[in-house]
């Protein structure tokens, strides 16, 4: 879920985990263009194991109809991929209307 927060002037976002736990992180400013980047903190009853105690969503628009969003997690001095999904838009059937 993420919103507005009126005293940052920013977006910032909320996750729930099926452990309980609750991560919140802010909307921070992509260099590059097309791209939108979130950094995050978890909190809850296993958050000290947890590989998404300090993590990042990166999403990024590839084209017209396709984004990309990759999930890093902090490793040391860097940051290590999790995951990466590419989302396509499926372009709608022509419209089959008869005409008489």
């Amino acid at each position: 879920m993420m919103g507005w927060d009126v005293e940052k002037k920013k977006l910032v976002f909320f996750t729930f985990g099926m452990d309980g736990s609750i991560g919140n992180g802010d909307w921070v400013d992509g260099k590059e263009k097309d791209t939108w980047l979130s950094e995050g903190k978890i909190t809850g009853p296993n958050d000290k194991d947890s590989p998404f105690k300090h993590a990042r969503s990166i999403i990024r628009k590839l084209t017209a109809d396709s984004y990309s969003t990759t999930i890093e997690t902090k490793k040391g001095d860097g940051w290590e991929t999790f995951m990466t999904c590419t989302y396509k838009r499926k372009n709608p059937e022509p419209s089959k209307s008869k005409e008489k």
